[in-house]
């Protein structure tokens, strides 16, 4: 998609100069739209004259140029032009006063053939190999102002219906603009690889969205190597708007070093994923670059110093581009989220992660089975939220031990913060643990360095805890006092110790309880009869059976006193 807006326009009256406003949109392969951007201009237009001449790649005619004069209003559409060719096209502006300006510039024609020379595509899946493989596209265009686009429809995204509204420019002008009531959220995503070469020193590469029809509007995001920033004297990371054939780049989040991208190496595998909320006159963009997290916004609106501002209508079209160099693409997805997963910011929108999308992985503590099902690939039966060109077969390392100090008390695995590892099986117990860890990425990770990842099973030791020691008899017991004293190095607090101890005396030591009572001389009362005692104070509540073991009476103070003991049955 070439971007040459090389305006060398006039103005007799600059109340009218068109020069920063003229606006170039493709419609189809062979059409363009003519578009002025006049919110801006404390006169209006009231007729216009557009030419246009075919160019050679020298940018000499290739034959003569058509003018078409007495034009009332814009945007007007120039048709029956030439696929992937260069043209020329230039605008005068007059006023009621006979005041005019001009403003001219140069353009590509996007074409839609299928191969890596091409300025941009409409992606068709039917011209990728059959065979597993990675989309590769190249640009060899030295200049920044060209790039190489690979795109097409998801009908996993939902475009919400926008209601008419306005925006008013100077002098009260306005404009009817596409508004959008109802939040809607999004999320895109892609993996790509920028090969390290001699011929490749410096790529660039991204992910489109909101894609008008030729790729004449809607957003684009942008990581070049540390080399290619430097040398086309941009950021590392750039979030752009696509207005015609111009590149508005978007403010973001980069304003300090520590919020700042600023090492980007080729021969690397980086995961782009984007989250997008559409709301009203706004569009809010969070990207993520291997977890590194930048976020810019567009919105509707017209200031005096810089005119109209509209923010690319939700389409769903969605792209991959190389802006320099040889880019190999993995896949790239695209679809509607919540509203809770968007203010999430742990949530990844990377639902795919390059792990097998329609192939079989069969895993168990046995054999692993890979099945790449290439008739499961065909387009018709691909999941409408993803394209997938091709995942390579990805190393799954089986991993197995036992603990140093056994046993313990395991919880997990873990592969800590490394995302492009997954664990896809695993098994723990006391004496050690075994699992199934996959590589999902396209490049050679380390498991664990040390330093930035880490692999490990966390849980608590078992350790022998010395002697605790606790009695169980206390100042207001009841029952007979008869401690419980044991010894065990398998309890490891003295609360466990208390419950344990408490159980014992009351479960089994205390079951058969023995009395000695001093009651009212009763000289009924003898030995192996059966009593109930009720006395509510020490727990007795007249229910308990007690067999007399022994009864003796006494005179005792001038009256008859009885003294028994007896035994719970």
């Amino acid at each position: 998609m070439p971007i040459e807006n090389t305006y060398d326009g006039f103005a007799t009256n600059p109340s009218i100069n068109i020069a920063n406003y003229i606006r170039i949109y493709q419609t189809t392969e062979t059409s363009i739209q003519v578009d002025i951007d006049n919110l801006n201009m404390d006169e209006q237009p009231t007729q216009y004259q557009i030419s246009y001449a075919k160019l050679k790649e020298d940018e000499t005619l290739d034959g003569i140029a058509t003018v078409v004069s007495n034009i009332l209003n814009l945007p007007y559409t120039i048709s029956n032009l030439v696929s992937g060719s260069k043209y020329s096209i230039s605008v005068i502006a007059t006023n009621s006063n006979g005041s005019s300006s001009s403003a001219g510039t140069k353009i590509r024609l996007n074409s839609t053939s299928f191969n890596s020379q091409i300025v941009s595509n409409q992606y068709s899946p039917v011209k990728i190999p059959t065979s597993k493989s990675y989309l590769t596209i190249s640009n060899g265009n030295k200049t920044k102002k060209e790039l190489m686009i690979a795109y097409r429809d998801f009908d996993s995204i939902t475009i919400p219906t926008s209601i008419p509204g306005q925006i008013t420019g100077k002098n009260g002008k306005q404009r009817v603009i596409d508004t959008y009531a109802s939040p809607t959220y999004y999320a895109f995503g892609t993996t790509f690889f920028m090969p390290a070469t001699k011929d490749n020193p410096s790529p660039a590469a991204g992910i489109a969205f909101f894609l008008a029809n030729e790729v004449s509007k809607g957003y684009m995001i942008t990581i070049s190597s540390t080399v290619a920033s430097a040398a086309f004297d941009r950021k590392v990371v750039s979030i752009e708007k696509i207005d015609g054939k111009a590149r508005i780049k978007l403010k973001d989040s980069q304003v300090s070093p520590a919020s700042t991208l600023d090492a980007i190496y080729a021969g690397t595998a980086y995961s782009l994923d984007v989250k997008v909320k559409l709301n009203n006159e706004k569009v809010t963009i969070i990207t993520y670059i291997n977890g590194f997290k930048i976020t810019a916004e567009d919105e509707t609106k017209y200031t005096t110093d810089k005119g109209m501002n509209i923010i690319s209508p939700p389409t769903k079209k969605v792209g991959v581009f190389s802006r320099n160099g040889t880019v190999a693409f993995d896949y790239v997805y695209g679809y509607n989220i919540s509203e809770d997963d968007f203010d999430n910011n742990r949530y990844i929108p990377n639902k795919y992660q390059g792990q097998f999308s329609n192939d079989v992985l069969n895993t168990s503590f046995g054999d692993l089975i890979y099945n790449s099902n290439f008739e499961d690939d065909d387009i018709t039966k691909k999941d409408a939220s993803i394209e997938e060109f091709g995942t390579v077969v990805r190393e799954i390392q089986k991993v197995k031990t036992k603990f140093n100090r056994r046993p313990a008390y395991p919880l997990s695995w873990s592969v800590s913060d490394n995302k492009f590892a997954s664990i896809i099986g695993s098994k723990i117990s006391n004496f050690g643990g075994e699992a199934f860890v996959l590589n999902n990425s396209s490049t050679t990770i380390p498991l664990s360095d040390g330093e930035t990842t880490s692999f490990y099973i966390y849980g608590n030791d078992i350790s022998l805890s010395g002697q605790l020691e606790y009695s169980t008899d206390k100042a207001d017991d009841i029952e007979a006092p008869e401690p419980v004293i044991f010894e065990t190095s398998w309890l490891q607090n003295l609360e466990d110790v208390k419950r344990l101890a408490d159980w014992i005396k009351t479960k089994t030591i205390n079951q058969g309880k023995v009395l000695d009572l001093e009651v009212f001389g009763n000289p009924l009362l003898s030995v192996g009869d059966v009593v109930t005692i009720k006395y509510t104070y020490n727990g007795y509540q007249g229910s308990e059976k007690f067999i007399l073991t022994n009864v003796k009476h006494s005179f005792k103070d001038g009256g008859l006193t009885t003294s028994i003991k007896c035994r719970t049955l």
